[in-house]
């Protein structure tokens, strides 16, 4: 398409030959842009919902390699860019939980061991040994992290086992025995709660200097 107007007759032959080459490559060179622009376009509303996934991850990706060999001017058109770094933002939070998750599960499965290891329980040392690790490792776990124990029972059931030897030693020796019906509130667990129920209906004091 030629310019309309009479400067353009003024203007020799081959300027006009060149200037036509000119625009003509320039509107190919936009198109392409566009056209790169909007593959990216399409590769990134692909990702859909994001999960931790390897089929999520490798569509991330795949987009985000895209957006970074196209060129400045290309990049600039990309319009739904930011949907690529919500992404990515995500997947990584994701990710965190899941291992988080995983965390989590491997440290109550640790404690669920030492509860199995008690076994039959019986008046030694050893045995009591076995239970007061096994409650060492459990007041160590996180709030989460208790729940995930599955067999938590069975250790109250071994302190309450081991109390009543205690408490059956006592009674033949003529000491004071203590309660079965005690023996969990002796635990830490339990201490913990008196303790965080006690604060909680104390005014709150300020830590802030």
């Amino acid at each position: 398409m030629r310019p309309r107007g009479g400067w353009w007759r003024t203007i020799p032959s081959c300027q006009k030959r060149k200037s036509v080459r000119e625009l003509k490559a320039q509107a190919e060179q936009e198109l392409a842009d566009q056209k790169a622009a909007e593959a990216v376009e399409g590769k990134i509303e692909a990702i859909g919902e994001v999960e931790y996934t390897e089929a999520s991850k490798a569509k991330i990706e795949e987009a985000r390699e895209a957006y970074q060999a196209l060129s400045g001017v290309q990049k600039k058109l990309v319009k739904n860019y930011s949907m690529l770094t919500q992404a990515e933002e995500r997947y990584k939070e994701l990710k965190t939980q899941a291992e988080q998750t995983l965390a989590d599960q491997k440290a109550a499965e640790a404690v669920e061991g030492k509860i199995e290891a008690i076994g039959e329980v019986e008046y030694t040392q050893a045995s009591k040994a076995k239970i007061e690790e096994a409650r060492e490792a459990f007041e160590s776990l996180s709030d989460v992290q208790k729940e995930l124990v599955e067999n938590y029972s069975t250790l109250v059931e071994a302190e309450v086992r081991y109390q009543q030897y205690v408490n059956d030693e006592k009674r033949r020796t003529g000491k004071r025995q203590l309660p079965y019906r005690n023996v969990f509130l002796q635990s830490e667990l339990w201490n913990t709660r008196r303790r965080a129920r006690a604060g909680s209906m104390q005014p709150a004091h300020s830590t802030m200097t």
